[in-house]
């Protein structure tokens, strides 16, 4: 008579913390339930329960337990808080009166108040008719 024991797959379930913009600290706490001791292997090389110091990305978790069954989670780290805020200031540097057809100078002045850096920015300006 041949006995054979099947044990239950571990239950992995994980919180993720989201990177917040342009930095690598997201993070996923890992909970695993079943016949522990548990290894684990991560997609990123870390070989530990828990994983922090991430950038946005997928990652994926393979944890054997005791009786070396796997089984396997991924979790995906956002971005968040990331975004464009310009302020636009709008001065006027030559005399009026202005006649029709007459040059009117002005100076923009654009503060970047958001989390990304803003690039190549094209300002238009249209006086109304």
């Amino acid at each position: 008579m041949t006995t054979v024991v099947v044990n239950d797959l571990p239950v992995l379930t994980g919180i993720e913390t989201d990177a917040t913009c342009q930095n690598t600290d997201g993070e996923i706490d890992l909970t695993p339930t079943g016949s522990g001791p548990f290894t684990y292997n991560w997609s990123n090389g870390a070989a530990t329960q828990d994983v922090t110091g991430l950038a946005p990305g997928t990652y994926t978790v393979i944890v054997t337990d005791a009786n070396d069954c796997e089984t396997q989670a991924t979790f995906t780290i956002e971005e968040v808080g990331c975004f464009f805020d310009l302020a636009l200031t709008k001065e006027l540097t030559s005399a009026g009166p202005f006649a029709v057809g007459d040059t009117v100078t002005f100076t923009i002045t654009v503060i970047n108040q958001g989390t990304l850096d803003a690039t190549d920015i094209v300002i238009s300006d249209y006086a109304p008719m």
